[in-house]
């Protein structure tokens, strides 16, 4: 199956942590500029962060998403709040070390 991981700002020992955590067997790792015309980015002011939350989830069904977390807590909370809505998802921290 094809799997592709994007990560923003990720050093080298967080790429190695990726192909770790994702078993990948000999990837393709491909650097380059974050100004990516293909790729859409969407900031919304919070409000109602769960709610918020939940119609990301349910707009990006059969597709993927991305959603940055500005803390480790706030992560495995937001994880966990995922798969309680048995989502499927990845956990992935530059700080997961």
């Amino acid at each position: 199956m094809p799997v592709i991981t994007l990560t923003a700002t990720a050093d080298e020992y967080t790429c190695g942590d990726i192909v770790r955590l994702l078993a990948l067997h000999k990837p393709l790792v491909q650097v380059s500029s974050f100004n990516r015309p293909n790729i859409r980015y969407i900031l919304v002011e919070k409000f109602k962060p769960l709610d918020q939350l939940w119609h990301f989830v349910q707009g990006q069904r059969g597709k993927s998403g991305i959603i940055y977390c500005n803390s480790r807590a706030k992560l495995e909370d937001t994880t966990a709040r995922l798969q309680s809505w048995w989502v499927e998802r990845e956990c992935i921290s530059s700080r997961a070390r």
